[in-house]
């Protein structure tokens, strides 16, 4: 496509085989509320992913986390390949961009009919998402929006189940930094009282930890903690506000050392 065709285009609408410098975009398209995801292939014919950004600060975020990141060399997190700012490539598109190396699927959808998982799935899974908070903590960065659809299995010769990796850091910061966003299945009680407060909440590491506890629930228990696989908003939230701490049973996990760990 002309770069003249391309000037307001939004990413979803681009055509496949419009060419962003050496990638050529596919049919595969993903909207989120911060970002738009397209497959790309590179000019070796791998495939990759390109994530078009809709605000500034988002695109910082990220890119300064992965590339904090990538120097580490954690295997579980998902690696940066390539990057283009919005004031260096706005006269063929005005949205910064990153590129991205392309999983397999999320485990959001990989879960889907699975649960609760079983303890041949669920233990590498969870070392792999302990192996990316690990590099996060050692890098002083805090996830902030730890969830399903933000762990991506990958292909992995060694390993016939490939290897799950942390991706989406567009809310992540450094441990003491305001706290942005929040996905109310998985943040912790503080999150939202400081949301609906109107006030700022610092990132700590425990904020992920809490997360990583819902995730394992969510995993290996037979029954959500929510009470109902598609509870509303208002329910979660007067949940997370109560001054008790959510309610789990030893009789909704086949492992009992998995409901000692939650």
């Amino acid at each position: 496509m002309p770069v003249a065709e391309m000037q307001g285009t939004e990413p979803a609408d681009l055509a496949a085989g419009t060419e962003i410098d050496e990638y050529t975009l596919d049919d595969g398209v993903f909207k989120g509320s911060m970002s738009t995801l397209r497959t790309a292939t590179n000019k070796l014919g791998k495939k990759v992913m390109v994530k078009f950004f809709i605000q500034e600060t988002s695109y910082q975020r990220e890119l300064s986390s992965l590339l904090a990141l990538q120097e580490a060399e954690s295997k579980n997190i998902i690696s940066l390949i390539d990057y283009f700012e919005a004031e260096e490539e706005d006269e063929w598109f005005p949205q910064s961009v990153i590129v991205l190396e392309l999983g397999i699927v999320s485990l959001q959808l990989w879960a889907h009919g699975k649960r609760p998982v079983s303890e041949v799935y669920l233990k590498p899974i969870l070392l792999d998402i302990l192996g990316g908070l690990e590099s996060m903590y050692a890098a002083g960065l805090v996830h902030c929006d730890l969830k399903p659809g933000n762990i991506m299995q990958f292909a992995c010769p060694s390993r016939d189940q490939g290897i799950w990796k942390l991706i989406d850091f567009d809310c992540a910061c450094k441990v003491g930094q305001p706290v942005r966003g929040l996905t109310l299945d998985y943040c912790a009680p503080e999150v939202l009282h400081a949301t609906r407060a109107g006030k700022s909440l610092m990132a700590t590491h425990a904020l992920d930890m809490f997360s990583c506890g819902q995730l394992i629930h969510w995993m290996a228990s037979s029954t959500p903690i929510w009470g109902e696989e598609e509870a509303t908003d208002a329910v979660m939230a007067h949940m997370l506000c109560q001054d008790s701490e959510l309610s789990i049973s030893s009789s909704t996990f086949t492992q009992l050392p998995v409901y000692h760990l939650v």
